[in-house]
């Protein structure tokens, strides 16, 4: 069994997950994130300042449930905070989901124009795979704004194109399953350490 902990774009909902569990296999478990200040989350303040502070709120709430193999997977803006929470669990508590799964946002690196503050600080390349998403139709996040994602890992790297726009969730949602599924696949047959110290 791995945890696939799901974070949506700022302002999203998390609800944009809750049938993902029906078209994944029973061993994949979809934990769907609610923000702060969304969803069920909609009375508490939100945490949207700056990205590395929400880090911090999300660590707290997610650590006891990294207690078993686990991989994150965010989209849009959901993808730069899945990418910082890993970094932050590796710095404080040594710990690295199995993979990071990136889709529709460009790599941190890459100046960031969005309402959320976001600002890029250097650190070595995670040591977890990166699975980079993106609709081949997509026009604010094409394919040279994607590839830059490669320089953030130590371990391999993949992008996969997908038909459609940046709504590709919805609009290829078997073909999107069908990869998710097998690269789970993958990194459960790798057995990748979730410790790194």
């Amino acid at each position: 069994m791995i945890r696939l902990f799901c974070f949506p774009s700022a302002g999203g909902d998390a609800a944009v997950f809750r049938d993902w569990q029906a078209g994944l296999p029973s061993a994949i478990e979809v934990c769907p994130v609610e923000l702060p200040g969304t969803g069920r989350r909609l009375p508490e303040p939100p945490s949207f300042d700056t990205v590395l502070g929400l880090c911090h709120t999300l660590a707290a709430d997610l650590l006891p449930c990294c207690d078993r193999p686990f991989s994150f997977f965010g989209h849009n803006i959901g993808a730069l905070i899945a990418f910082e929470l890993a970094r932050h669990l590796r710095r404080e508590q040594g710990l690295l989901p199995d993979g990071l799964f990136v889709a529709a946002q460009r790599a941190p690196r890459l100046r960031f124009s969005g309402r959320l503050s976001y600002v890029y600080c250097p650190e070595p390349p995670l040591a977890c795979p990166i699975l980079a998403f993106g609709g081949m139709e997509d026009k604010e996040v094409p394919f040279d704004q994607l590839e830059p994602w490669r320089d953030e890992t130590s371990a391999a790297f993949r992008l996969h194109q997908l038909p459609g726009g940046r709504c590709f969730l919805h609009t290829a949602r078997p073909l999107l399953f069908g990869i998710l599924t097998h690269e789970l696949r993958v990194l459960t047959a790798q057995g990748h350490p979730m410790q790194v110290r």
